[in-house]
């Protein structure tokens, strides 16, 4: 095959591109996941959750990345339920975290571990904090919609110089349920 012009060559180039790039999506899973749920802050009111994740791995390999981006918002300390839903008072956290997750199949159900570091934002802090987190979960494979349920563990870094200890480590249990697609 002789190619004499630059547009020919190119055309071959892209089309070279273009089946190396079909070829390589199957060698990376890639799932993406909504979840709700309840968390649990460390002064004991329990609250809402959301969460929005994308994953990447190998089909072949057990590990991956994953990305999230979470919302949660529960009861202040000293609110009644009143000031939560007409005065919307309430202790707010937001974070975008990764982390590496192992998953393990065994027949439709597939445990996993997942953990990782984050930046938190929360009302109440100045500015954002850094923190760490980890959890399991098991995916379902067997049903059209592809649920899953997930319990993790965050722990932020508070103030480092205040006296009490709720403002210098902070933490926030989370127990989801989801669908993967």
């Amino acid at each position: 095959m002789r190619i004499d012009s630059a547009g020919g060559r190119r055309h071959v180039r892209l089309t070279v591109l273009a089946t190396a790039l079909c070829l390589a999506v199957p060698a990376a899973a890639q799932d993406y996941r909504v979840a709700g749920g309840m968390s649990l802050p460390r002064d004991g009111t329990i609250g809402g959750q959301v969460q929005a994740s994308a994953e990447l791995g190998p089909r072949t390999s057990g590990f991956g990345v994953r990305v999230d981006l979470l919302y949660s918002q529960t009861p202040s300390r000293a609110l009644s339920v009143g000031d939560l839903v007409f005065g919307g008072q309430s202790t707010r956290t937001m974070a975008a975290v990764g982390g590496l997750f192992y998953r393990r199949e065994v027949r439709d159900f597939a445990p996993y571990l997942l953990a990782g570091g984050g930046a938190y934002e929360q009302t109440g802090t100045a500015g954002v904090a850094l923190g760490v987190h980890g959890g399991v979960g098991v995916d379902y494979a067997g049903a059209r919609y592809r649920p899953f349920v997930e319990a993790r563990m965050h722990r932020l870094q508070g103030a480092g110089d205040a006296e009490v200890l709720q403002h210098r480590e902070r933490s926030l249990i989370s127990a989801l349920f989801g669908f993967r697609f």
